[in-house]
């Protein structure tokens, strides 16, 4: 199965698009992945960052299925 990676945010990361995923994957895999391939810290990461599954703010333990738009948004500061 395949699902799509979306980043909007300042930071410069290379995350890839596409990730072929197994039967009853969760978020935590995939981010756990992208995070372990940009060397920074899982909980740094999420504190930056709102993540969404299919424009819907999903936990870390959902299950992904085929076609799914994880869209990765970092926290912009502002005022």
């Amino acid at each position: 199965m395949i699902v799509t990676v979306k980043y909007l945010g300042t930071e410069l990361y290379e995350i890839p698009q596409e990730y072929i995923i197994s039967d009853k994957a969760t978020l935590k895999i995939i981010l756990e992945d992208i995070v372990n391939t940009l060397g920074i810290s899982y909980n740094d990461f999420r504190k930056e960052t709102t993540i969404l599954v299919n424009n819907d703010v999903k936990d870390d333990d959902s299950i992904l299925i085929e076609g799914d738009v994880i869209l990765i948004l970092q926290v912009l500061g502002g005022g």
